[in-house]
């Protein structure tokens, strides 16, 4: 059975809810459903599994489906009678045969090629649908980051999220390069400004999807802790909002910048926060449709700093030693057993620091050559 990108994306919400991991109230906000609705759906998919999401009338016949007796007859008129008619002139001719009804172009354009009667036309370029904004602000925040000449004639990058429901801007930085760090920096500012939101939607970046290299998952990571869908688009058209706002910055702000003589990231970001942002929002943020936002307050007992860090695993080995980017560490702690085979995680802070921690409790290391000189 293969699911449609929309049904893909029904069925990862609706399992979500069913394993406790979101609540109702933001799969209705996700699929903009009722809750009735709502809840239909996820009893189908409880009683049947995944196919559930189908719709009932999948797999059955239509009924205006072409008869195999009507094709044959036009298969032959087109061998015998009008053999190298284009397709227009030959639904022309139809109309003086004795057919029951006369199908589409599509259906005996199908018909002809799938006969190898007609060559095969040349493919258009693809049309994407545009998708409908959602109704509640702060139910989808896209994020992207785009690489360019912003100022002062040397490439930095823009990391940017956006409302999709209003298109104001809720987060943005300059940063020389597009990083995790940078991404988390962007969300804290939403958090601050506005409160949690129900999904994060941004493209297959290692920053924001799972991917074998260490340290490239702790964005969705931390989106789960806090109850946050992550969503990911497979080509740029899918997340076409930011990348149009983009384009409008590309225009708008390097000139702006080069106007006001911006020559560094920390004007850059000065600018950008406490008067690009603001005007840009006033002039091209829309009204949401629906009163009723769909931001959350930051639970209190959420340590945001700790929370929005990059993690990985190490296994201790003999002498109490972990090895973190060429270094070794020792651990400087009185211990009564060896704590070799153990794993310990790093934490690397946005500040440039960071810490161990073993069995979710901190630890202490130092760099094995310090150690020695404190011994």
């Amino acid at each position: 059975m293969k699911l449609t990108r929309k049904e893909q994306h029904r069925l990862e919400i609706i399992v979500k809810y069913i394993a406790g991991e979101i609540t109702a109230q933001i799969g209705c906000d996700a699929l903009e459903l009722k809750e009735r609705q709502f809840r239909r759906l996820v009893k189908k998919v409880r009683d049947k599994g995944a196919i559930g999401i189908k719709h009932g009338n999948t797999g059955k016949s239509p009924s205006n489906k072409l008869s195999q007796k009507l094709k044959e007859k036009i298969l032959d008129l087109y061998r015998r009678k009008y053999d190298k008619f284009n397709i227009t002139h030959f639904i022309d001719c139809l109309k003086n045969e004795d057919l029951p009804y006369i199908p589409s172009y599509g259906t005996i354009y199908r018909l002809l090629f799938e006969n190898n009667l007609v060559e095969r036309r040349m493919k258009r370029k693809r049309s994407y649908k545009a998708r409908n904004c959602f109704q509640k602000e702060g139910t989808l925040i896209q994020i992207d980051g785009s690489h360019h000449a912003w100022f002062a004639s040397q490439k930095t990058c823009l990391t940017l999220a956006i409302d999709d429901c209003t298109g104001k801007i809720v987060g943005a930085k300059f940063t020389k390069t597009e990083t995790t760090f940078a991404a988390m920096d962007v969300i804290e500012q939403v958090f601050q400004n506005y409160g949690l939101f129900n999904m994060l939607y941004s493209d297959r970046a290692g920053i924001y999807t799972v991917h074998k290299r260490v340290g490239y998952t702790n964005v969705s990571r931390a989106m789960k802790e806090l109850d946050i869908l992550c969503i990911t688009a497979s080509t740029p058209q899918a997340k076409g909002r930011v990348e149009r706002a983009f384009r409008t910055l590309q225009s708008r702000l390097v000139n702006e910048l080069r106007l006001n003589k911006v020559q560094n990231l920390k004007q850059a970001n000065k600018y950008l926060q406490e008067i690009f942002i603001p005007k840009f929002n006033a002039q091209f943020g829309r009204k949401p449709m629906d009163p009723i936002n769909a931001w959350r307050k930051v639970p209190k007992e959420i340590d945001i700093n700790e929370l929005l860090t990059k993690r990985e695993s190490k296994k201790i080995s003999s002498g109490e030693v972990i090895s973190v980017k060429g270094e070794k560490y020792v651990i400087n702690e009185q211990i009564e057993y060896s704590l070799a085979g153990c794993k310990v995680e790093v934490r690397y802070y946005r500040d440039g620091s960071k810490k161990f921690f073993l069995r979710d409790q901190p630890i202490e290391f130092l760099p094995l050559n310090q150690s020695k000189m404190t011994a």
